[in-house]
């Protein structure tokens, strides 16, 4: 699946990430959220920002997510 906007929150105890379709259009479309425990104690935030995204896609039933782009 593919979204044009994954815009992630990386907190000190949870990650959050919510997924965006169609924002060139006057109609946006909210997609998804997934969410993570934080992973910022661990040294690397991109495990709580992958755990995220893995929990998105379980939550909506596809294998994996692309994106154009991402903001934190």
């Amino acid at each position: 699946m593919k979204v044009d906007v994954l815009v992630a929150e990386i907190g000190s105890t949870t990650t959050v990430v919510n997924a965006f379709k169609d924002i060139n259009t006057d109609n946006p479309i909210f997609w998804a959220q997934g969410q993570a425990p934080t992973s910022v104690a661990e040294g690397d935030v991109r495990i709580g920002l992958n755990g995220a995204i893995e929990d998105l896609c379980k939550k909506q039933g596809i294998d994996s997510l692309e994106y154009d782009d991402m903001l934190a």
